[in-house]
């Protein structure tokens, strides 16, 4: 990213957070405001990366900053359309899959066990049990960390998701780590790991990003 693009970036920080309150006041959407703040934050920060490829592709001029706001704030607001998109990570296959199980399993006076559910729907009972899995996620906690360590994880319950979890949690470099660690253990919010980590507002979105997508991404190839 160029100096100038950077500076630009930078400039509209307060144009990303305005854009995710907005969003997330006229939505109501339940997600906090917190989590699309980072997502409008990464949007800008990829408009900046962009923006010479954009240009380019529509014949402007990159040196001219003045298509750059128009194309950030659709840069932005993609980006927190996108997040809330892939905060389902479980098909809706599946999603079907276990709505039909359910229904079948309304229709008596006990509870059908994994065999029958497969033997009434037609399914095998790994593809009853994925769909049990998922619709049933357990919590994931971060253990608590000292000054000097980043935390192992420490899971509960049962599933292919889990195990799908924590190898994506191990290949996280240790600043995605530290960033999940502050941000969904200790709740803290998006200033106060900038401060905490001595990085930019548009460093951290970037963390967030990566760590967040590494696990997504994860996670559906498991349950896919």
């Amino acid at each position: 990213m160029r100096p100038f693009i950077r500076n630009a970036v930078e400039e509209r920080v307060g144009l990303a957070r305005r854009v995710a309150s907005s969003f997330w006041k006229k939505s109501g959407t339940p997600i906090p405001l917190e989590d699309l703040t980072a997502a409008a934050l990464y949007g800008l920060v990829q408009a900046g990366h962009r923006y010479d490829a954009y240009c380019e592709e529509r014949g402007f001029d990159s040196n001219d900053l003045s298509y750059f706001s128009v194309y950030s704030r659709k840069r932005i607001h993609g980006e927190i359309v996108e997040y809330l998109r892939s905060l389902d990570w479980v098909s809706r296959g599946t999603r079907a899959t276990y709505k039909r199980l359910a229904a079948l399993a309304s229709e008596e006076d006990y509870a059908l066990s994994d065999a029958e559910l497969a033997e009434r729907s037609g399914l095998k009972v790994t593809q009853v049990r994925q769909a049990k899995a998922a619709h049933e996620a357990s919590p994931v906690a971060l253990d608590s960390c000292t000054d000097a360590d980043i935390p192992t994880l420490e899971m509960s319950g049962e599933g292919p998701y889990l195990a799908a979890f924590q190898e994506a949690y191990a290949t996280l470099n240790a600043d995605e780590r530290l960033f999940l660690a502050y941000r969904f253990y200790l709740n803290k919010k998006l200033r106060d790991i900038a401060l905490l980590m001595d990085r930019a507002d548009t460093e951290i979105a970037d963390l967030a990003q990566s760590s967040l997508l590494t696990v997504r991404a994860a996670l559906v190839s498991r349950l896919a």
